[in-house]
């Protein structure tokens, strides 16, 4: 109960305390609405997140969930997009690997004070200061970064793969991606049960997977193994999550776009397959550390899609109830 109640706590805490300031007040989000300035700003938001949960006492791990849930509802990512952008951000924040992820986050942290001192001005010049900054370099110094390495901003999302594969780790060998269930997916029969699809019926379907809703119960599944793991588990979540995305996600996609049917069009496929990614990455991910029978989302989930069924929602009181199967 008292767990429930920081949590709670922390929820209102940064509505009250950055999310209402940053968004409706200062608007920080309309200071720039390219990929630069929102990915500055959801590092400078994260900051003060992290910030926020030093003073509520609350576990490193409810403030990375919290973080992952707010990049879906504010930032308008999908799952695996939030999950990818949360997972990185955090590991570059612990590991120091990259000054401009610091940087953001370290003028982030110490901008909550100034929130809750009321010197929203300065917040605000502070931020504009940082995206005008960013965006001078990239465009005064085409050329300043080697080809083979990354931009100050891509570096997020995409420098730490090399050295995240390489990086010691003790524990490595515990635990490592299921293969025999990736296999299991690449090679299966998807949407065997259905002779044709429905254009309108699947649109609807696609409209239901898309409510943050559902996202929610399904990052909340996820969270069920992330927030019991170990450090050293976690880090290792981290390096499957990129091997997996690197090694395996394209194979899976491609086969399940491939199995629609003629009778649906492109735009639809690729939303309808690219839901379907996001649960099998934590599918996948989950199952390498523990059974996944264990978690009957993930139990029901595995057996209709590789049954050749579509799932819909969950229909009942989780854990108890079960996931809907698509009627065509």
């Amino acid at each position: 109960m008292l767990f429930n109640n920081k949590k709670k706590q922390f929820a209102e805490d940064r509505i009250q305390k950055i999310l209402i300031p940053i968004f409706d007040e200062m608007e920080l989000q309309n200071v720039a609405l390219d990929d630069l300035g929102s990915q500055t700003l959801m590092v400078y938001y994260y900051g003060m997140l992290v910030h926020l949960g030093h003073a509520d006492d609350v576990d490193n791990k409810l403030v990375l969930n919290q973080f992952t849930r707010d990049l879906m509802e504010y930032f308008d990512y999908s799952m695996d997009e939030a999950v990818e952008w949360a997972l990185n951000i955090e590991h570059f924040v612990e590991t120091q690997e990259y000054d401009t992820t610091n940087v953001l986050f370290e003028h982030g942290y110490e901008a909550l004070d100034d929130l809750n001192d009321g010197e929203q001005a300065e917040v605000k010049k502070d931020y504009s200061d940082i995206v005008d900054h960013l965006k001078a370099y990239e465009a005064e110094n085409p050329d300043a970064v080697p080809e083979e390495q990354v931009s100050p901003m891509e570096d997020l999302m995409h420098g730490s793969q090399d050295s995240s594969e390489t990086q010691e780790n003790d524990d490595s060998g515990h635990w490592s991606l299921n293969v025999d269930l990736i296999n299991q997916f690449i090679e299966n029969d998807w949407f065997q049960q259905y002779e044709e699809l429905n254009e309108k019926k699947l649109e609807k379907l696609s409209e239901q997977w898309s409510k943050l809703s559902f996202e929610n119960f399904s990052l909340d599944r996820s969270n069920e193994v992330s927030m019991n793991l170990s450090q050293a588990q976690l880090e290792q979540w981290n390096n499957l999550v990129y091997e997996y995305i690197g090694s395996y996600q394209d194979s899976i996609k491609f086969v399940i776009d491939g199995s629609w049917g003629s009778e649906v069009s492109d735009e639809l496929k690729k939303k309808l397959t690219n839901n379907i990614a996001a649960q099998l990455l934590m599918l996948i991910i989950t199952s390498s550390f523990i059974d996944i029978e264990e978690i009957p989302y993930y139990a029901e989930l595995k057996k209709i899609l590789l049954d050749g069924y579509i799932y819909t929602k969950w229909e009942g009181q989780y854990p108890d109830g079960k996931l809907g199967i698509y009627k065509n």
